[in-house]
């Protein structure tokens, strides 16, 4: 296993660039890519009857493209390779699951953001990624 996988968060940019630059600082790359992931969240039956599948996934992939501009920019810019990547489904899961198949020793993920009622309840992502992921062997979690 090798490589890092750095999950983007639209809703927070800012833990984004810490996570890219923290895996900058930890020597990413070194002739792999580094995998960026943005998970777009599944739409809901009710709005998904009024699309056609291939449009839903014409607007996730969208989406996704614009979440991970910024962060291939930035990493491009450090000469570092990238290999990006858009997937549908819930976050911590899908992120897990992705780290997982690119056999990844280590998922970068920025500070988490204050905590809601969700992350009291159920963790923040990162530890819901470690969490699951603690049965994979040795793949690290960096984050909060």
């Amino acid at each position: 296993m090798s490589g890092y996988l750095i999950p983007v968060d639209g809703e927070h940019p800012g833990q984004t660039r810490e996570a890219v630059e923290r895996a900058i600082a930890l020597g990413a790359g070194n002739g792999q890519p580094v995998h960026l992931l943005s998970v777009q969240l599944p739409v809901s039956s009710h709005v998904g009857m009024f699309f056609a599948e291939s449009e839903l996934k014409g607007l996730h992939q969208e989406l996704g493209e614009q979440e991970l501009a910024g962060p291939r920019q930035r990493l491009a810019e450090a000469g570092v390779p990238v290999a990006c990547h858009v997937a549908v489904g819930r976050r911590a899961e899908t992120i897990a699951r992705l780290a997982r198949e690119l056999a990844c020793d280590t998922v970068v993920m920025g500070p988490d953001a204050p905590a809601g009622l969700a992350s009291r309840l159920f963790g923040s992502v990162a530890q819901q990624v470690r969490h699951l992921l603690g049965g994979a062997g040795p793949i690290q979690v960096l984050g909060a």
